[in-house]
């Protein structure tokens, strides 16, 4: 597993020359990029419209789960939730609704998944309900839909204090979905907002060579690491604006 220093959008050229289709666009800030890499496809899936508050909190909750969720929630959606929505909706359709290669899908995960053949899809970005069941329910249901040299992205998959008051529970989702099948962690990026990337185990030789070649094109730090520490980086990401050197000096003088 490699862990790489960058910016999420490290993975959109995974997309070039490829079927992709993505779940949970909002207001295309992602698919943007990734269009921009020129897939073969693109398959934009949004219902565009408020869950209810029951499927964004979990059923057992020290505290009120309600309250933290909508605080976090206010800077994405300033003029309201479900004003939010229709206007991103209205904005992806202006954006990308003429381009002969992208179907938008007004429909929720579950919904837009039948309609889609197995295999027939190379790179699936999960940015959905972040809730532990509905994001573990995004794996199984669309893992088939992946093909075999495919790989699967999902959005914050990391733990921090921001993450609980959102209820996010991606990683978990991910702990349980790898160890049930024959999915693994090839790469994710080491950034709060942590996004991961899972192949086949068949592959994972294959896409681990090309995650490599692509960090180089980027000129990205990155590191290999064991699968098993998915859980032990990318959680508290420290950052030191002017590091005092001074320790240095001092460690390298011990015993003098």
């Amino acid at each position: 597993m490699l862990l790489v220093e960058a910016n999420r959008d490290i993975f959109q050229p995974l997309a070039s020359g490829r079927r992709y289709a993505e779940i949970g666009v909002y207001r295309g800030a992602y698919t943007r990029g990734v269009k921009a890499c020129q897939p073969s496809h693109m398959f934009l899936i949004d219902p565009w419209r408020p869950a209810d508050i029951s499927a964004l909190v979990p059923s057992d909750y020290v505290g009120d789960p309600v309250a933290p969720l909508l605080e976090t929630f206010t800077p994405y959606y300033p003029s309201g939730l479900e004003r939010a929505l229709e206007v991103a909706y209205q904005e992806v359709c202006a954006e990308f609704g003429a381009d002969k290669n992208c179907n938008i899908m007004r429909a929720t995960s579950a919904q837009a998944c039948d309609k889609f053949a197995q295999g027939s899809i190379d790179v699936l970005y999960i940015d959905g309900n972040h809730r532990y069941d509905f994001a573990l329910a995004d794996l199984e249901r669309w893992s088939s839909k992946v093909a075999v040299s495919g790989q699967i992205i999902l959005n914050d998959c990391y733990v921090s204090p921001i993450g609980k008051r959102q209820h996010i529970s991606v990683l978990e989702a991910v702990s349980t979905f790898i160890k049930l099948t024959d999915w693994r962690p090839v790469a994710l990026v080491n950034r709060p907002f942590t996004d991961v990337v899972l192949t086949r185990e068949a592959n994972l030789k294959s896409a681990s060579t090309i995650m490599k070649k692509l960090f180089l094109m980027r000129a990205a730090s990155f590191i290999e690491l064991p699968s098993a520490l998915i859980h032990a980086v990318a959680h508290k990401v420290l950052r030191v604006e002017a590091p005092d050197k001074s320790f240095l000096r001092e460690y390298l003088s011990f015993g003098e």
